[in-house]
């Protein structure tokens, strides 16, 4: 008899991948659900923070990764659940994203909302994918007269984070 090593494989990757996608969801359900009081009290003192979508807006989004056509074959019923769950991860995760941000307004919010003058002209680096804007960028970074932010700091844009990172780990790296 002839033994094949893909027993010890899982039978279908993609379902697993939904399975730990669903068990970070829930992760994140718990450590979220206990912050959300907090985060009503910020909406109420401070107003909705601009970088947390609407609850609408996820509806929206759900609405349409189970309504829109179906002809699609990369829309399986299984990517369909991903994309679900993926989304569904993002709205349950507003509480912390919103107190990252009132916690910026509380420490820094006069700095911040002092108007700079150091921006004379901006650049703005638009671009197909595939076509050289990644380069285009890392040799305009290179001049000494140019700053931009990095990829972390566009996805997290909180300065009290920015600052505790340079406290912290810029004495361990």
């Amino acid at each position: 008899m002839k033994e094949t090593a893909v027993a010890d494989q899982p039978a279908n990757p993609a379902a697993s991948l939904v399975v730990i996608k669903f068990i970070q969801l829930w992760i994140a359900l718990i450590i979220n659900l206990p912050l959300l009081p907090l985060h009503l009290l910020g909406v109420y003192i401070f107003d909705r923070p601009p970088i947390v979508p609407r609850l609408s807006q996820f509806a929206r989004y759900l609405e349409l990764c189970f309504t829109a056509d179906p002809s699609d074959p990369c829309r399986t019923p299984r990517a369909r659940l991903y994309i679900a769950i993926l989304l569904t991860t993002k709205a349950v995760c507003i509480p912390i994203w919103g107190l990252a941000w009132y916690l910026d307004e509380i420490l820094y919010g006069r700095h911040l909302s002092k108007p700079s003058n150091d921006i004379v002209r901006p650049i703005f680096v638009i671009s197909g994918g595939r076509s050289g804007s990644t380069q285009i960028t890392r040799y305009i970074e290179t001049d000494p007269r140019v700053e931009a932010p990095n990829i972390l700091q566009c996805m997290m844009p909180f300065l009290w984070l920015w600052r505790l990172v340079e406290v912290t780990l810029g004495r361990i790296v």
